[in-house]
């Protein structure tokens, strides 16, 4: 087995992104399991005062796919719902309560589509307003970040057990097409 790690930074000196690719077709000895990706705390002060960077893992299975903008939005969508701090979710807004989309053309469906994948405008809308767009689009160099630590490494725990239960993230397979005989 193989792992290589990779790095997409924004212009903020921290990562925005953590992306580990694992040799194999799928992660998991049952198969069919290509990718998993989900936001972590890098500090936690309140639920309007914390700092998200995103952690993805990919098999070879997600080369040539959309799986790495798959996982890339489960990142993205993390979020406060309200001032409690256990209101931290991952759900995707364009079906609430869940951590995918019931829509198959959509790229947040859980087996995710071959061909142009769609996005609805509120997943748009929560991916523009993540900590992780916003923290990098303020370039944040040279700033001191205080921290909760106790209260940030339980959240990253919640965010882990909930990934651990998430829907697993799927190919669809191929469509062969038919070709037309002269």
């Amino acid at each position: 087995m193989t792992f290589q790690a990779r790095t997409w930074h924004g212009e903020a000196a921290s990562p925005l992104e953590y992306v580990i690719y694992v040799s194999g077709e799928f992660l998991t000895s049952s198969g069919n399991v290509i990718g998993m990706g989900g936001p972590r705390f890098k500090f936690f002060n309140s639920t309007t005062d914390y700092g998200l960077y995103g952690h993805i893992v990919m098999s070879d299975g997600a080369l040539n796919s959309y799986g790495l903008a798959h996982e890339a939005g489960h990142c993205l969508f993390g979020r406060f719902l309200n001032s409690n701090q256990n209101s931290f979710t991952i759900n995707d807004p364009s079906n609430p309560g869940s951590d995918h989309s019931n829509n198959p053309q959509n790229l947040m469906f859980p087996t995710i589509p071959n061909e142009n994948p769609q996005i609805v405008s509120s997943q748009c809308s929560t991916a523009r307003q993540s900590k992780i767009v916003l923290q990098n689009a303020s370039n944040s160099r040279g700033r001191i970040i205080k921290n909760n630590l106790t209260t940030m490494k339980k959240l990253n725990a919640r965010i882990i057990a909930k990934m651990r239960f998430m829907k697993k993230d799927t190919l669809r397979p191929p469509v062969k097409r038919r070709r037309k005989l002269a």
